[in-house]
C-alpha cells in the first residue's frame, strides 16, 4: 500500500494547483476527483487569467482563446 503525505479531493483548478505546489515542495500527494476521466462536465472549461498566470503552459494546451465574453442574467 502506498502512503501519501497529503490527500486532495477535487481535481479542479484549486485542487490541481494545491497538488502541484505541494509536489514541487517534495510532498507526496494523491489527487482524487469524483468524475471519471474523460466524462463531460457541465461547464465551458474556461480558465481564468489568474490561473493562466499560475500555469502559463496551459496556453499551449488550449484549443482556442476567448478575447471577449459577455454574460447576461435573467
Amino acid at each position: 500500500m502506498e502512503h501519501f503525505q497529503a490527500l486532495i479531493v477535487g481535481a479542479g483548478p484549486a485542487g490541481s494547483f494545491a497538488a502541484e505546489l505541494l509536489a514541487r515542495d517534495g510532498v507526496k500527494v494523491a489527487l482524487f476527483d469524483g468524475r471519471p476521466e474523460g466524462e463531460p462536465k457541465a461547464c465551458g472549461g474556461g480558465v481564468t487569467a489568474k490561473a493562466l498566470k499560475a500555469w502559463p503552459h496551459l496556453l499551449n494546451a488550449v484549443g482556442r482563446t476567448v478575447d471577449k465574453l459577455e454574460m447576461y442574467s435573467p
